[in-house]
């Protein structure tokens, strides 16, 4: 990947290209931030109402964050955030 790089070269990079770096940068960072705080607001939604089944609260606050994150995956955007 280095070499795909170096091949480039700055010369041929032109402003506009570190202007689609930033914008790409910030849909995947935003995107995953997003879809993390869609699940953390049906996990405490979930969550809330749990009072007469406890045993499922633990389930629900591990299964949904990783489908937050396999979603994040699935569509490209950082899972990490997610």
């Amino acid at each position: 990947m280095f070499k795909s790089f170096t091949m480039i070269g700055p010369e041929n990079l032109q402003p506009i290209d570190y202007g689609a770096g930033v914008l790409s940068f910030l849909v995947v960072a935003c995107g995953g931030a997003a879809i993390g705080l869609i699940a953390a607001f049906i996990v405490s939604f979930i969550t809330k109402y749990t009072n007469q089944v406890r045993i499922l609260a633990p389930v629900f606050i591990f299964v949904i964050p990783y489908m937050a994150y396999l979603t994040a995956e699935i569509t490209s955007l950082s899972s990490i955030i997610a």
